[in-house]
């Protein structure tokens, strides 16, 4: 005869509760990170905009009156235009973020005998 585990009503009323719990803490996560990505594709769009009017004045303004301009101008430019680059970058790697958090993590394992001490980035093995 094969041995049978018997669980209690209450036992067994705890595990269906949490197995629910967990099913809405799922849910509740996607919802999270839909909002998220969404969030992030808005504000991507909203402030894309109004960087490639920056970018197009500050190239206009170079293009037309740059000669005029005195040492401290033309840096003063030049740091608007960098900046704005900057604010692209990191609208793009905020998309790329909100990519990687959806990806499925992959699990494997890693030797690290085989890293070498100067490719860490700084960090001591």
């Amino acid at each position: 005869m094969g041995h049978e585990i018997k669980i209690s009503g209450t036992l067994c009323a705890r595990f269906m509760k949490i197995g629910v719990a967990r099913g809405q803490s799922d849910r509740r996560t996607c919802f999270c990170n839909k909002e998220l990505e969404s969030f992030s594709y808005s504000v991507s769009h909203d402030l894309r905009a109004p960087l490639r009017a920056i970018d197009a004045f500050s190239r206009h303004y170079w293009k037309t009156c740059g000669e005029k301009l005195d040492e401290d101008g033309k840096k003063h430019l030049a740091i608007i235009r960098k900046e704005a680059s900057r604010m692209g970058q990191l609208i793009d790697d905020m998309l790329n973020l909100a990519r990687v958090s959806r990806a499925e993590l992959k699990r494997e394992s890693v030797d690290l005998s085989q890293l070498k001490p100067g490719n860490c980035g700084g960090v001591a093995l």
